[in-house]
C-alpha cells in the first residue's frame, strides 16, 4: 500500500521521461514501514532524501520503536537514470538500553510462559539481523543482536558478521552468566560462502552507527564497534 507521494522526475532533452524517484512518500509491506522525506533537489538535478525502515505494529516482538535511516543523494547519470550514493546509516533502537533489555527479557519469558515462545525461538537464543552495509562492492557487513536465556543465566549482544560470514566484533549490552558460560552460548560464527558482492548502488561512502538511549557505536568499515 501507498500512501500519497512526491516524485521528481528525469527527463530527456527531448522532453521523454527517462526515469524518477520518490521523495516524500510512505509504503507499506506485511511487517516494515518505509518513508522517504526532508528531500533537498540541487541545481544539478541531484536529490537527498531521508529513507527510513520502522516495524509495522506488532510485527516485532523486539523492537516496535526501532527506525532504520538512509540518507542518500541521487544523482542523474550520462542515460538519465537516477543513481543512489547512501551517505550515512543510522539504526536507532531505544530497547538497547538497561531497561529495554530487562523488558525484552520479560517479553521472552512471558512468551514462555504462553507456550508460545517455542514457536517464535527456538531453544534459549534469539537473534535476528537488524541491517547491512556494504562499505566498497565486496566488504559487505551485517549487523545481528543475540538474547540468550536459561535457568536465569542471560545474555544481550550485539555482533557483526563479515564478508566471509565469521563474526569480526561483538558489543555486550548485558550479561548475567560466568566468562566461561558466556563462551559456551555467545553468538557463534554463520557457516557458509562468502556475501555476494553489493551492488554499486548500496555502496555506503559515509558512517554506520547504532544509537541508543544513552549511547553512540559507530561500525567502522573493518567491522568493529566503537563506542562513541
Amino acid at each position: 500500500m501507498q500512501d500519497t507521494t512526491v516524485q521528481l522526475v528525469a527527463c530527456s532533452p527531448d522532453g521523454k521521461e527517462t526515469d524518477r524517484i520518490n521523495l516524500y512518500t510512505t509504503t507499506h509491506d506485511e511487517d516494515y514501514v518505509f518513508r522517504s522525506y526532508d528531500a533537498v533537489n540541487h541545481e544539478d538535478g541531484s536529490a537527498t532524501v531521508n529513507e527510513t525502515a520502522s516495524p509495522e505494529e506488532g510485527s516485532s516482538i523486539l523492537d516496535p520503536k526501532s527506525k532504520l535511516l538512509r540518507k542518500i543523494t541521487y544523482h542523474v547519470d550520462g542515460n538519465g537514470k537516477f543513481r543512489a550514493a547512501i551517505n550515512e546509516m543510522t539504526y536507532t533502537s531505544p530497547s538497547f538500553s538497561a531497561e529495554g533489555i530487562r523488558r525484552a527479557f520479560h517479553t521472552f519469558l512471558k512468551m514462555e510462559s504462553e507456550e508460545s515462545f517455542e514457536e517464535v525461538i527456538q531453544g534459549p537464543d534469539f537473534n535476528t539481523m537488524l541491517f547491512d552495509a556494504s562499505f566498497s562492492v565486496s566488504n559487505k557487513i551485517e549487523v545481528w543482536v543475540h538474547f540468550y536465556q536459561n535457568n536465569g543465566a542471560q545474555l544481550a549482544e550485539l555482533y557483526i558478521i563479515g564478508a566471509d560470514k565469521k563474526i569480526t566484533d561483538r558489543y555486550v549490552m548485558y550479561k548475567n552468566l560466568s566468562e566461561a558460560d558466556f563462551q559456551l552460548v555467545c553468538a557463534r560464527d554463520e557457516p557458509g560462502q562468502r556475501h555476494d558482492n553489493a551492488a554499486a548502488s548500496s555502496i555506503l561512502s559515509g558512517s554506520a552507527k547504532i544509537l541508543t538511549e544513552d549511547k553512540t557505536l559507530q561500525i567502522t568499515p573493518e567491522g568493529k564497534f566503537r563506542e562513541q
